[in-house]
């Protein structure tokens, strides 16, 4: 569908949902419309102005750059409308500019959050290589829960087509889809695992990401 056509699409729901003697058939083409203006980024079809698409790296520093790390950036990319790739030591972000701007901000939190709830279990509990790879699979797949449980956010897991495309070209390390199977290896899922699940699902709560 070409953008004229998606926004007489538009238009024609909201007239659709102002003039409408059913309140019910109202809201239905109210939530229509607004549902293509996320997945088209449109923020007003009288003044649609085709947005870029943004790229941002988030430099590692010293930490290194994991298969637990990358998973928390895509993740993120997930529920931001964004993509996410690595090079070097860098793990990049790429979609409209606020919301990559708010993909970065929460996966900053999450970095900051998962480091300090691991170093807090292993404190009281022996580390070892597996326990470790247990407790940081335990968390993303608690985060993970925590994500697609929040009603009313389905529609920032749709990336746009521009995204996607501009994605496509860049010559970088793709990263995976969160929602395919890893191959976790998981022996327990008690212990670390739990802990890891529990910090994960509880990561987002009454937590504000402050505006960048």
């Amino acid at each position: 569908m070409d953008k004229d056509k998606i926004i007489n699409k538009i238009k024609n729901l909201l007239e659709l949902s102002s003039n409408n003697p059913s309140d019910e058939e109202a809201k239905a083409a109210f939530l229509k419309a607004q549902e293509l203006m996320y997945k088209y980024h449109i923020e007003n079809p009288e003044t649609i102005e085709e947005e870029e698409v943004y790229k941002a790296g988030f430099s590692l520093g010293r930490l290194k750059k994991t298969e637990f790390v990358l998973l928390l950036s895509v993740l993120c990319a997930d529920n931001f409308r964004s993509k996410t790739c690595s090079r070097f030591n860098y793990v990049y972000f790429i979609g409209f500019e606020e919301d990559v701007k708010a993909a970065m901000a929460v996966y900053t939190y999450l970095l900051k959050h998962s480091l300090l709830t691991r170093s807090l279990y292993f404190a009281r509990n022996k580390s070892t290589p597996q326990t470790k790879k247990e407790w940081e699979y335990g968390y993303v797949y608690g985060l993970h829960q925590a994500m697609n449980s929040r009603k009313g956010y389905e529609l920032m897991r749709s990336v746009p087509q521009k995204v996607k495309e501009e994605y496509e070209r860049l010559p970088v390390e793709k990263l995976f889809d969160s929602e395919k199977d890893k191959g976790l290896g998981i022996t327990s899922l008690d212990g670390a695992f739990a802990d890891g699940f529990k910090r994960g699902k509880e990561s987002l709560n009454g937590r504000e990401i402050e505006e960048k």
